[in-house]
């Protein structure tokens, strides 16, 4: 039997053996994917990160990743000046870059340039990410670094789920692999904040990343109606309320925050209050908060970096719940914990109904108000549910 905690979603670094600085950022590329924030979306494992560095090669070793697999994998390679040097990591580069052009599973294939005399020796024939150009002013480069494999992982596993969608007239495989992730910048235009950090955002988000954004003032045409531009936006983006000190006191921003909870979207709050406010907005609650002074703009590489990371559990949350068994039609996945909003939202709930979301799990005083409004509703994470189902059949 299929088994339920299983989501093999590979990250496969591979570094000169000789390589100190490598097999340091390796450490912390591990530790970052291995944190328990990817393993509560997927009630396991999350991201297996498996490190290949050995000094001599065989047969073994050839191929890092099982690509026949067919699962979401993204192989990605430190090339230095010890890499460069050795014939047998020149050899093996030239047959990963080979396997990836062949293989029907389109695996992903990331060459990390560290040092600009890589291309006196070798010649590669895909995009490499570029760590010997980047700035060291705006970010430590292990982090851009971090920040861009979340961002490929991202798409390895959005790319996955399209394949296995049934055939349809949406998009194309490419069209989707091509098109970016979203931003929507929710922000008020009262006060001298809040705009202003929005167009920083928009600004940064350009010139320093992969994600695009959608701010009201330069996205929506003349004519346009703005609730039907708004809603379109919001449910194909990552929602990022920019809470300063007039924020809970707007119309739209209190209507686009309940929006993108109706939709769930990934969702993300960044603090910005400098004084008292005469009220709080109850929905922009269970969602990530980043603290930041709206007049410093070195948070912006933090704020990226929690937009990735965010993108990447909610794919992995569809794609754990796309893993599973047929379920029964009373079960229903929330990729955040819920709340009294959440549970509004469901279509169609019933007595005895269940509730399956990520981990860690609610506090009784929670999970009390929600079973007291609901009665017979039951709350589990999905660590919970899957140790209680893991031996049965569904069927709906």
């Amino acid at each position: 039997m299929k088994n339920l905690y299983s989501l093999p979603v590979y990250l496969s670094l591979i570094w000169h053996a000789k390589s100190d600085r490598a097999y340091q950022i390796a450490q912390q590329i591990q530790r970052h994917f291995s944190d328990f924030q990817f393993r509560n979306f997927t009630g396991g494992d999350g991201i297996e990160v498996i490190y290949n560095s050995i000094a001599n090669f065989d047969v073994s070793v050839r191929i890092p990743l099982n690509i026949e697999s067919g699962h979401p994998s993204i192989t990605v390679v430190m090339i230095d000046q010890f890499f460069t040097r050795d014939d047998q990591w020149f050899e093996f580069f030239q047959d990963l870059q080979h396997q990836s052009a062949i293989s029907e599973y389109d695996p992903n294939f990331i060459p990390v340039v560290m040092n600009s005399d890589v291309f006196e020796r070798f010649r590669i024939d895909m995009q490499a990410l570029r760590w010997d150009k980047w700035d060291l002013e705006d970010e430590p480069r292990e982090k851009r670094l971090i920040r861009e494999l979340t961002y490929s992982l991202a798409l390895v596993l959005r790319n996955h789920l399209q394949r296995r969608k049934p055939s349809t007239n949406e998009p194309t495989h490419q069209s989707v692999e091509l098109e970016k992730f979203q931003v929507f910048l929710s922000h008020t235009k009262q006060g001298e904040h809040g705009e202003v950090i929005a167009k920083n955002i928009r600004r940064w988000l350009q010139d320093n990343s992969r994600l695009s954004s959608f701010l009201d003032i330069y996205d929506i045409s003349a004519g346009e109606l703005f609730p039907d531009v708004i809603d379109r936006n919001i449910e194909r983006s990552v929602f990022l309320a920019i809470r300063t000190d007039y924020y809970s006191s707007s119309e739209w921003c209190r209507r686009e925050v309940i929006e993108a909870k109706r939709k769930g979207v990934p969702f993300i709050v960044i603090d910005c209050v400098s004084s008292d406010v005469e009220r709080s907005f109850p929905y922009l609650g269970n969602v990530p908060v980043v603290r930041m002074d709206s007049e410093d703009q070195g948070y912006l590489p933090q704020v990226a970096g929690r937009l990735f990371n965010e993108i990447l559990k909610d794919l992995l949350w569809r794609c754990r719940i796309e893993s599973l068994p047929l379920t029964p039609s009373n079960v229903f996945f929330l990729s955040r914990p819920p709340e009294l909003i959440s549970i509004i939202f469901l279509d169609s709930m019933s007595p005895a109904d269940v509730i399956v979301y990520p981990d860690p799990p609610l506090g009784s005083e929670e999970i009390n108000l929600l079973t007291e409004s609901w009665k017979n509703l039951h709350v589990q994470t999905i660590s919970q549910w899957l140790a209680r189902n893991s031996t049965q059949v569904f069927i709906n």
